[in-house]
């Protein structure tokens, strides 16, 4: 996992330590509801762009969720 991404993640109380990015051919989506995939991201990426990719997933998330249930 990228440090920026963990330390990004940990300031909103989500531990990434140890996780690993997979590919989406590579999972069993029947177990999933929702798949988010991010696009291509630019690298090397800033703090401040991990944190501003995190809250846009995470918007997303509510507003998809808003509008489901």
């Amino acid at each position: 996992m990228a440090p920026l991404v963990v330390v990004a993640m940990r300031e909103c109380l989500i531990e990434m330590e140890g996780y690993q990015p997979c590919e989406l051919a590579t999972l069993d989506v029947s177990m999933f509801d929702v798949v988010y995939e991010c696009p291509d991201l630019p690298a090397p990426m800033t703090i401040e762009e991990f944190r501003g990719l995190r809250d846009y997933i995470k918007n997303e998330a509510f507003l998809f969720f808003k509008n489901h249930l």
